[in-house]
């Protein structure tokens, strides 16, 4: 604030001691105003997290905490759930499995390009294959059709 105006000024000497003298309390506090209502609640949020390290921990413990007691409250509500137990949500929530794994973009192709040549994963089935029909076959088994919506 005090530097837009000095800035707004001519720069001479004369003027910029001008300006500092007139500058008053009433000005300053709207100033001090002014830079507090830019300041935003992530900035003050990031702030104590330099500060003090320790709170934004044991704030995010109380948390998960509180998460999991209302996840228990909510399962308990399921029929056939009633005698879960805070332990079993603990560990639900807690399980790593390779199905919750977020793969980055260079991962999915990588396991996309390098498919096992071995496909001994794949079950192979009796199913006969897709036969090709023919023509003829084709408006037989149509004229089949229309004869059985008639």
């Amino acid at each position: 604030m005090l530097l837009r105006k000095l800035i707004e000024t001519d720069g001479s000497s004369d003027s910029v001691l001008q300006l500092i003298k007139n500058v008053t309390i009433k000005d300053v506090i709207n100033w001090v105003s002014e830079s507090w209502d830019n300041v935003t609640q992530n900035c003050l949020v990031k702030s104590w997290k330099k500060l003090w390290p320790n709170l934004t921990d044991s704030n995010k413990v109380e948390q998960r905490e509180a998460n999991k007691i209302e996840i228990l409250r909510l399962i308990k509500c399921i029929t056939g759930c009633e005698d879960a137990t805070e332990h079993i949500v603990t560990e639900w929530l807690s399980s790593d499995t390779e199905a919750n794994q977020l793969y980055t973009d260079e991962e999915i192709i990588s396991l996309v390009q390098n498919k096992p040549q071995d496909d001994s994963d794949i079950e192979e089935t009796d199913e006969p294959k897709n036969v090709p029909v023919s023509h003829s076959e084709a408006a037989n088994a149509l004229e089949i059709a229309l004869r059985y919506i008639e």
